[in-house]
């Protein structure tokens, strides 16, 4: 004798094959990194945006804060911070044409240093990934990168080590915190 619920699930199991045979989903391998497609230009704007408000979110946090060490780490946060003059890249014209007064802009150093995070994240949150990245393990890994590492030295070179390791800390936390949201809505929408 059927139940209805067999029926029901044999329905769904045949559908699911179905879509996936119909329409499959190309999964890059995670391993490759040649495979990272380079960031467009609306893609590169969009990164400059966030990295000001990454940037202004981090000083309103360290602003408040009690830390014995603020006042080296609000330097070094300037010392990033541009000037809102609009420079000669595409993503530097499209900051100037999209704000209307309290927008941070950041220097080309800063952007450097954001560029390899996006890249990091870009081979960490994937769809064909086989492991599941934690907003700590991917901002470990990203603190690991021997890319940023030399990036940052070159900006902090003038601030001790304690306020700029905080610092650089507090920055790639928030960062990988907006993009694992981010990449958590791209999935909720696929």
């Amino acid at each position: 004798k059927a139940f209805p619920a067999f029926y029901q699930s044999v329905t769904q199991s045949i559908f699911d094959k179905l879509i996936k045979h119909e329409h499959p989903i190309e999964i890059c391998a995670n391993d490759s990194e040649s495979q990272l497609r380079p960031l467009s230009s609306e893609e590169c704007c969009a990164l400059r945006y966030v990295a000001g408000y990454v940037f202004r979110k981090v000083y309103s946090n360290i602003d408040v804060s009690t830390h014995p060490q603020k006042d080296a780490m609000i330097f070094l946060l300037m010392e990033l911070v541009g000037d809102g003059v609009s420079g000669n890249s595409e993503s530097e014209r499209c900051m100037g044409v999209i704000d209307r007064g309290g927008l941070w802009t950041i220097k080309d150093q800063a952007y450097d240093i954001f560029l390899i995070m996006e890249e990091e994240i870009r081979r960490k949150y994937t769809l064909g990934s086989n492991k599941q990245w934690s907003t700590s393990l991917c901002s470990e890994a990203i603190l690991r990168n021997d890319d940023l590492r030399f990036e940052w030295s070159i900006v902090a070179a003038e601030v001790e080590h304690d306020p700029s390791e905080l610092l650089l800390q507090k920055v790639v936390d928030l960062y990988v915190t907006i993009r694992g949201f981010a990449f958590a809505t791209s999935c909720l929408e696929m």
